[in-house]
């Protein structure tokens, strides 16, 4: 495994934040240096949301980050 560029990681963290719809990859890569690897960041992002109300939802090739909400 590749280690993560932290800011290649942020950028894409800002794109998914920063979107109120679902994603398309191309457009995620589009928004990111040519040398990024996009599935490594997008597994990265999942490990690190998993257990923080965070879930990073993949639909074939369409992508978006989801907050869990829960109500007492």
């Amino acid at each position: 495994m590749s280690e993560i560029n932290t800011h290649h990681l942020r950028l894409l963290e800002a794109v998914l934040f920063s979107s109120t719809e679902v994603l398309p990859e191309k457009l995620l890569a589009r928004a990111l240096p040519e040398e990024a690897d996009l599935p490594e960041l997008l597994k990265e992002l999942q490990a690190q949301y998993a257990e923080r109300g965070v879930n990073l939802v993949q639909a074939g090739k369409q992508i978006m980050l989801k907050l869990l909400v829960l109500i007492k």
